[in-house]
Order: structure tokens, then sequence, then C-alpha cells
């Protein structure tokens, strides 16, 4: 009997949906093979055809594109022969471990008092510092001093423990904790979270509303800032708050 050495050749594919579309991602994540990785907004998604019960399902979800990948990451249009970008510098992460992030529904404001089950990690991804933390006696020094173009971008807020937390860009040039911004998640300068695409989901589940900042030391540590706590820097304001600090952080 001769046997049949015939394959069934299967097609790597690509499709991308919005982030705020992430729960319709539950009825494919059974399957084998299949990545996500995060683009801003966006989620990729990439696996395999001709896997009639799963083509199926990713036909019913809310997908804005779908797209053909070669060996090279490429993406093509369906049934066109021209490349129309390069998705290979995407983190991919298989839609189990993806699926199964659970977030603890207890952040409230001020400092919290337990840790997220992923952890930030030290990073060698360079990512251009946002906020500042330092002690209100080296802030207040070198307001008095510098000239009002070099702070008149800045924001910052003041707690009872006299520390001050000051974002914009760029920071002034006194000794504190530098710290990047993602998501409104402000991350240790050369830390990232240990699974990256899980700031999405902690913004999207504690910080709806974008109204805070949610900041993270590297002992795993939360603390909710709300935004409405930050004032503008100049001199009469950092003066006065000297006298009306909040326990805010």
């Amino acid at each position: 009997m001769e046997k049949n050495n015939t394959r069934i050749k299967m097609k790597e594919l690509v499709f991308v949906l919005s982030k705020k579309d992430l729960n319709f991602l539950e009825t494919i994540r059974a399957y084998n093979n299949i990545k996500i990785a995060e683009d801003n907004d966006l989620l990729w998604v990439r696996y395999f055809s001709e896997i009639e019960e799963l083509d199926k399902k990713i036909k019913k979800l809310p997908i804005k594109n779908r797209y053909k990948l070669d060996k090279k990451d490429n993406i093509f249009p369906i049934e066109k022969i021209t490349p129309i970008g390069n998705i290979k510098n995407l983190q991919w992460f298989p839609i189990n471990e993806y699926i199964n992030i659970e977030i603890p529904n207890s952040l409230m404001s001020g400092i919290i008092n337990q840790k997220y089950e992923t952890k930030i990690i030290k990073s060698n991804f360079y990512q251009e510092s946002s906020a500042l933390i330092t002690d209100f006696s080296t802030f207040i020094n070198y307001i008095e001093i510098a000239s009002e173009i070099r702070f008149k971008h800045l924001i910052f807020s003041l707690s009872n423990d006299n520390r001050v937390i000051i974002i914009g860009n760029p920071l002034p040039p006194i000794k504190g904790n530098e710290y990047w911004l993602k998501n409104n998640i402000l991350i240790p300068c050369g830390y990232n979270f240990e699974i990256p695409i899980i700031s999405s989901i902690i913004s999207k589940k504690e910080n709806l509303e974008n109204n805070a900042f949610l900041l993270v030391n590297i002992n795993n540590v939360y603390e909710k800032i709300q935004k409405e706590n930050f004032v503008p820097v100049t001199r009469s304001s950092v003066r006065l708050s000297n006298i009306n600090s909040i326990d805010i952080f």
C-alpha cells in the first residue's frame, strides 16, 4: 500500500483587535500555538489557520484587520502579495499566559500593602524618565535658585512625610529616584514588568477613568495618586505646599 505523504499546508495569520475587546479572546484561549502581542491600544494575535473550529470562532471576534504572515514576520493583506509592514519587534506571549493574568481587586488610594502576582524586574531596555521622587528640602532649594523656565512645565505633589513626586520632561537635575511612565503607571527606571503587557491590564482594571497615577516600587508595593492632587510647579506653589501638604503617597 502506497503511503500518502501529502501534508496539509497551514498558513500563519494575524489579526488585530482593540485592547478593550480583550475579553472576547476567552473563546479561543484553549488553543495551542496562539500568541498575543501588545502594540499601544491594539492587540495582535497570531495563529495557524486550517483548524476549522478555531477559524469559525475567530470570525466571530470584533477584528479590526486580518493579515497573513511570511517567515520574516512581514504582514500582507489577505490575497495580496505586497507586504505593508513587519511585526518582528513585538513581544509575543502564549494566549493562555496572557489570559491567565489575575489582578487583585483592592487597589485603593494610598499605599497598597499587597503585591501583584506579577512583579517588576531589572531591564536593559532604556525608557526616558518622566517622574522623580525626592525630598522636599532638595526640591525647594532647587526651585529657589533655578530659572523659572527650568520648571514651569512641571507638576508636583507633596506628602506628609516630605516626599515630593515631580512629573514632566525634562526633570530637574536633582537627586532622587526616577520613574518612567506607561499606561499611567510609574515604573522605576531600569525596571519593567516581568510580563510587560500587564501594564495595560492593570491600568484598565484599576484606573479605568485615567484620573490617577499608579506608582510601583521595586519591592512591588503599589500606590495610587489622584491626578487632582498635582499642581503646576511655581515658587509660590512649592512654598505653600510645605504648609498644606497631604498624605497621598
